[in-house]
């Protein structure tokens, strides 16, 4: 075997023992790092099939910039790699970077480098996050060029994104035209009719995948259930199904029965539900138990679910102290209002004054409790801070 034969069978056998390293210690951020760092010093870096891994391994939102140095340093060596591309667009797409995945798609196309059926269904999913039609229609006109709209993979993630576009009307003509319609097709569909308001739409959509035998999973009947806000028979309905399916052991469909029967004003329903041993309930359970007990002006329950979930060492989100403010504003309990706020404000993992989303509905909450110093120190304190905050604009990478 020629020298130059023999090296790249070495460089393949070391590729190989990386890869599979990497495969047995994928959930293990500190192995990564060490075989990262192998490739570094070997020089395997570059080679675009230990890149593309090492892309996907680190594909969370706080290790993007490990990821954009993996794509970095095997562009040079293979700038026109397609699959480096889509593992770095599907990066920033997974990962609340959405304008980080549309700018490397634009790159991706500035480099003569056509995409593939790959590579849209990232880029759809990134347009879904910013909700602009008109990029979506942009993408869409480019894969029709390349007849890619009408792929299953391709046409799906479509749907969705004109779904989240709050576009039905698109969406249902790009799941007529696609070639080839499965269960997951169809779901897409119906999620589409769901959160745009469309229920009769999505029940009809929901017959017709039943009667051609397609698969229903717990992401179909949460979708559908989204339908069924204010309307109780069909809520109720679709509990029956689900009770005769087998999937009330299913948290998220259990949590979208909750929601469904709260924005109906079944809130007993609701609790029953929630109550019910069928399923194990996750921080969304009691997040969507206490909005939907504040919604129907049950301020005092939720507050008791608040303090049962506390108590049964849940830790509370975001989302919690959203869906428990207005309730404690209802309830209009000042004592509360500063309990609630307090244990929130302590907690070193979640910082109140950063999220203006929050702090705003802390500051409504206290004026409605009477609290009216507190709001307006909230107030000043937010103001100062978000004044000395600088704006940070998405910057494109540079290659």
């Amino acid at each position: 075997m020629p020298p130059q034969s023999e090296d790249k069978a070495v460089v393949a056998r070391n590729v190989d023992s990386l890869l599979a390293f990497l495969q047995r210690h994928r959930h293990d951020l500190r192995k990564i790092k060490e075989a990262h760092a192998l490739a570094l010093v070997s020089g395997l870096h570059r080679h675009p099939s230990l890149a593309t891994k090492l892309i996907g391994l680190y594909s969370l939102p706080n290790l993007l910039s490990h990821a954009t140095h993996a794509f970095l340093d095997a562009h040079f060596a293979q700038p026109r790699d397609p699959f480096l591309w889509n593992a770095i667009i599907r990066a920033h797409s997974r990962h609340d970077s959405p304008l980080g995945a549309l700018s490397l798609y634009t790159q991706m196309l500035s480099s003569s480098l056509y995409p593939d059926g790959f590579t849209f269904p990232f880029a759809f999913k990134a347009c879904a996050s910013v909700r602009d039609i008109g990029l979506t229609r942009l993408v869409h006109g480019q894969a029709a060029v390349l007849s890619l709209s009408r792929d299953g993979l391709v046409g799906t993630a479509l749907v969705s994104a004109y779904a989240r576009c709050c576009a039905p009307e698109d969406a249902t003509k790009v799941f007529d035209e696609m070639c080839r319609r499965d269960g997951v097709a169809w779901t897409a569909l119906v999620s589409a009719y769901s959160m745009n308001g469309w229920a009769d739409e999505a029940f009809e959509a929901f017959g017709k995948m039943m009667g051609l035998g397609c698969v229903v999973d717990s992401v179909t009947l949460s979708s559908l259930l989204l339908a069924c806000t204010r309307d109780l028979w069909r809520a109720c309905r679709v509990h029956a199904f689900v009770a005769k399916a087998g999937f009330e052991c299913y948290a998220s469909v259990c949590n979208s029965l909750i929601d469904a029967y709260a924005k109906c004003g079944a809130y007993d329903e609701a609790m029953r539900v929630f109550r019910s041993q069928s399923f194990t309930k996750d921080v969304v359970s009691w997040n969507t138990v206490i909005a939907g007990l504040a919604l129907n002006k049950q301020s005092d329950k939720a507050l008791a679910v608040y303090e049962e979930m506390t108590g049964e060492g849940v830790k509370p989100n975001r989302i919690t102290l959203l869906s428990l403010l207005p309730a404690c504003g209802e309830f209009g309990c000042s004592k509360t209002a500063k309990i609630v706020h307090e244990s929130f404000a302590n907690d070193a993992w979640f910082d109140v004054e950063a999220d203006v989303v929050v702090a705003t509905a802390l500051i409504h909450m206290h004026a409605k409790c009477g609290n009216m110093e507190l709001a307006r120190d909230l107030f000043e304190k937010l103001e100062r801070k978000w004044l000395r905050r600088e704006t940070q604009s998405p910057t494109r990478l540079r290659l």
